[in-house]
């Protein structure tokens, strides 16, 4: 992540996390699960057992695909973009690794990263950078266990974000896309 500009002196300096966009309509799952979608038989949920940011999250439950859920998006403009998610995997998930990838776009090829499978029972922050070049409208949040777990095995994803450039702190969204401004006022 980089580093966050100080407003201030080096004594008493206020961090403010960089302006971004948070393109990604329903990150936070505070009420509902909409824009996120499932492959085969799996399901999602907006949960309150597990959260990361605010009161819920989405538990994404796997039936028969090791393909879990999406969000679908058209992103603005070509360029380089990032998405994040906490995930949160139970000690009784009993697939192997759970790839969390884009798809789709155009220029992007099939980006993926792989959670650490050895940190269970707590979040964890992943990140994947991807380049759009051409079709602007694609797959991001896709996940995918590289070796199917026992049917009813489940996963908490929350603290969603897709921005344009390098990541930052989670901007919440219940809704519509939400945006942060460099400099925030301070008391």
């Amino acid at each position: 992540m980089p580093p966050v500009p100080s407003i201030g002196g080096a004594e008493g300096a206020v961090l403010a996390p960089p302006a971004a966009t948070n393109l990604c309509t329903n990150g936070g799952f505070e009420t509902n699960a909409t824009g996120w979608g499932t492959s085969g038989s799996s399901t999602i949920a907006r949960s309150t057992a597990a959260a990361f940011e605010g009161s819920a999250s989405l538990k994404v439950t796997y039936v028969d695909n090791v393909d879990f859920a999406y969000f679908s998006i058209t992103l603005p403009v070509a360029g380089t973009y990032t998405q994040s998610v906490s995930m949160y995997i139970p000690s009784a998930w009993d697939g192997t690794a759970i790839g969390f990838r884009t798809t789709n776009f155009g220029g992007a090829g099939d980006v993926i990263v792989l959670a650490d499978m050895s940190k269970r029972d707590q979040w964890q922050r992943l990140e994947v950078p991807f380049t759009v070049s051409a079709d602007l409208t694609g797959l991001v949040g896709y996940m995918r266990a590289e070796t199917a777990p026992t049917s009813g095995r489940f996963i908490y994803i929350d603290a969603f974000q897709v921005e344009l450039g390098p990541p930052t702190p989670y901007i919440s969204t219940d809704g519509g896309t939400a945006s942060r401004s460099a400099v925030e006022e301070v008391a």
